[in-house]
Order: C-alpha cells, then structure tokens, then sequence
C-alpha cells in the first residue's frame, strides 16, 4: 500500500451536520456512486486506497464529500475498497472497460430515482461542489457539472433509466464518459474547476493538496482546470 505525506482537506458539512434523508426537489430519491475501477496505471497504485496523512484514504474524500451533501447511501463502484472506505462495492458488470462501464453498472444496480456519480480521485471535492448540482435536478434529464462553458461529466447526478441506454453502448466498444451526452437531455451547473482536478500520479496528488484555498477564485480555478485532462 502507498502511503503519501499529504493532508485531506476538512469537508465542510452543509450546517453542521451532514443531512439524512435527504429531500430532493419534486421527491426524487438518490443515491452517490465513487467510481473506483479504474486500472491507476499512471498512479501505479490503487488510487481509490492511496492513504493520505491521518490515516485517510484518497477515495474517502468522495464518500465524504456525498455524505456531507446528505447523500446517502453511497457506494464504490469496481475495485476492492469496501473496507477501505466504509461503503458497500457495486461490481463493475464489464471490467476494465472504462468510466461509462463503471456508470452503467451503477445505473443497472441502482433502486433511487437518481445517481450523483464522482471519481475516486478527487482530493478538493466539497459538499458545496455538489449541492448545487442536487438542487437542479429535474425529473428524467441528467445534471452535469460545468466549468469554464464546457460539460466535465465525470461529476454529475444522471436518473437510473438511463443504465438501459448505455448497454448497447458499452457493447459497441464506447468507453468514454463524454459518450453519455449523446443518451438524453441535461442541465449544465457551473462548478469551480478543483470539483474535479483529479491526482491521477502521486506527484499531482502532493500538488493538489499543497493548493492555497485562500487564494483568489481565478487562482484556483486555474490550478484545478490545469489538472484536467483526458478524463472523459
């Protein structure tokens, strides 16, 4: 196991407690989703498991972050992190074949009306970050986050129904989250860039969490976009 001398950054609970059973606009139901299966091959570790200082782990920022939104209940999707990270595993119906797999298998698995859907690899993701997405949810259209114009679907609440959509899909071969604009309407949310700044190698978890978060917006939202790539 790698264990990296970073901080997490403290979540910060909507009030100050994280809200249970959470109301959700037009009574819809959700759950939360960390997508943990990916293969980490630039990481060259389990990123979902990395440990950060204080015994945390890198994917329990996530499960914070939903908890903290009043999401529950939340799960991993792939890997092996249940124990890790206090959450039930949800297998990955078609392994190893990308983040759309690893939603779709959520989707299919899933009871509530809705799924809110991160990645495991995100150490500046807040509760803040995902209450607005929440609040904009909209019967059987997908909410995605946006930043600087542009659909980041990697963080987004999409309605169960649409997991039926997505088999032909992964059976065509399509890996790529960004496929699933193409499955049905969304609503765009703006969301600050560090959303979804993800540490995929050691050296660019250590960054991330080096971040003055007492700098500007502009400042901040510069470093997370920077940290952006290849992630749909």
């Amino acid at each position: 196991m790698q264990t990296l001398s970073v901080t997490a950054r403290p979540s910060m609970a909507i009030g100050q407690l994280a809200v249970r059973n959470l109301s959700i606009p037009n009574s819809h139901t959700i759950m939360g989703a960390v997508l943990c299966g990916g293969q980490s091959q630039r990481f060259g570790s389990d990123k979902a498991t990395a440990q950060l200082s204080g015994g945390s782990y890198l994917g329990g920022v996530a499960v914070r972050a939903l908890r903290d939104a009043g999401v529950d209940p939340v799960v991993a999707v792939g890997g092996n992190t249940s124990a890790k990270l206090g959450v039930p595993t949800v297998a990955d119906r078609w392994p190893n074949a990308g983040p759309l797999a690893g939603l779709a298998s959520v989707l299919l698995y899933a009871t509530q009306d809705h799924v809110i859907v991160t990645p495991c690899d995100v150490p500046l993701l807040q509760a803040e970050h995902i209450t607005p997405l929440i609040d904009n949810i909209d019967g059987q259209s997908a909410v995605i986050a946006q930043i600087d114009g542009k659909a980041e679907p990697i963080l987004g609440i999409w309605p169960r129904s649409w997991g039926k959509r997505l088999v032909p899909d992964i059976r065509a071969g399509k890996t790529r989250l960004r496929d699933i604009l193409d499955v049905g309407p969304y609503n765009l949310v703006p969301v600050p860039a560090e959303a979804v700044a993800d540490a995929d190698t050691p050296e660019k978890l250590i960054t991330l969490t080096q971040i003055d978060h007492n700098a500007s917006p502009e400042a901040s939202s510069e470093a997370g976009q920077s940290r952006i790539r290849n992630r749909v």
